[in-house]
């Protein structure tokens, strides 16, 4: 999680802020934070060595259902999760 908020309040004049880039990854790396409407957001960066353009979208809808799945029922065991690194 971003331990930061993402919106800025300077009076009258509003702004949030834009992560440019969070420096070079070795795999894949999660970031989850508070989006502007109050709702989760997830962002993904990938080594672009290892991954090819299309993976960390598959990658993303795989963790996001995954979440969703986990929400509904939370003592399924992560190993038997579409992304679980075991199923990779």
């Amino acid at each position: 999680m971003r331990p930061f908020e993402t919106e800025l309040d300077f009076g009258a004049i509003r702004g949030r802020v834009v992560s440019l880039a969070s420096g070079p990854v070795d795999d894949l790396a999660v970031s989850a934070a508070a989006g502007p409407d109050g709702r989760l957001r997830l962002d993904f960066d990938a080594n672009p060595a290892l991954y090819d353009e299309a993976e960390p979208a598959r990658f993303a809808r795989l963790f996001t259902a995954d979440l969703a799945a986990l929400c509904r029922a939370p003592d399924v065991p992560v190993a038997s999760l579409a992304a679980s690194p075991v199923h990779h």
